[in-house]
């Protein structure tokens, strides 16, 4: 298994088969990536099962961009070229079936259609790459299609091992069990982020303290109902260290006035004084 970000792997379909048959008819699905276990490729051997279809469509599908068909590879090579890399067409689905992924054409270019049909393009070949880092968690994503080429020499693997009893059922419930857990996944984290905004204005209106802010999210996350009988319900608790006085101008009594007059304080100096001295206790 390959450990290297970005590890560019490119495979042949199946016998690399042409993408315009006899016929002449440009095709609405192309066969991108055949399943298997795949040996003698530069980056090393690698293989392409149930899990890592899951991947490629689950990555294509969260980014929400359309695949495109370059010519040789040109997508990958520009930078080190300063080539322009046109495209020759885009995939706008990804399909799993028994043998692999399925790319359906949105469209070929007037240019890549013109080099398929007369045929001095025949083949596709898909780049792979195995490891991708999630641009918002950081976390691995696994494999994704960086792009499909057109070309006239595809890799062609020294051993291509059919995948044992690969069958619709087995390679869909693979998927379908991966996919799954993305979703499910992807609903604790916008449960989680929910629960975090509705805590922090429970903080705010004084429902719950600072210093129960981690049990709430805790409880919450936990057990819902619980959470909303014990702070959602409660009334605000302000601490009493924000209590205080209002400021007041409001006429001494004749003992306010007698301690004034010893102390040779304006009545306004005691209203600050006695505030400050009794806002807290």
């Amino acid at each position: 298994m390959k450990t290297a970000l970005f590890d560019i792997t490119t495979a042949q379909t199946p016998c690399a088969a042409p993408v315009v048959e006899a016929g002449g008819e440009l095709p609405d699905w192309i066969h991108i990536v055949p399943v298997g276990i795949f040996r003698g490729h530069p980056s090393g051997d690698f293989q392409v099962d149930g899990s890592v279809l899951a991947a490629l469509l689950d990555n294509f599908q969260r980014d929400q961009i359309k695949l495109v068909l370059d010519l040789d590879h040109q997508t990958i090579r520009a930078p080190n070229n300063g080539m322009p890399a046109p495209a020759m067409g885009w995939f706008d689905q990804l399909e799993v079936r028994p043998d692999g992924l399925w790319a359906h054409v949105e469209m070929f270019t007037e240019k890549g259609a013109a080099l398929l049909l007369a045929k001095e393009y025949r083949y596709i070949s898909p780049v792979l790459c195995w490891w991708r880092e999630d641009r918002v968690t950081g976390q691995m994503r696994g494999a994704w299609v960086h792009s499909v080429a057109l070309c006239n020499r595809p890799w062609f693997a020294s051993e291509l091992v059919p995948p044992m009893a690969a069958s619709d059922v087995d390679v869909r419930a693979i998927v379908a069990t991966a996919l799954a857990e993305r979703d499910q996944q992807a609903a604790q984290a916008a449960q989680g982020s929910q629960v975090t905004v509705l805590v922090d204005q429970l903080v705010a209106e004084g429902r719950v303290t600072p210093a129960q802010r981690a049990q709430a999210v805790t409880l919450a996350n936990a057990n819902p109902d619980a959470f909303r009988a014990v702070f959602q319900q409660a009334p605000p608790v302000v601490p009493l260290q924000a209590v205080t006085r209002p400021q007041t101008s409001a006429p001494l009594n004749p003992a306010e006035a007698a301690v004034c007059a010893q102390l040779g304080l304006t009545p306004e100096q005691f209203h600050k004084f006695n505030n400050q001295t009794t806002g807290g206790q």
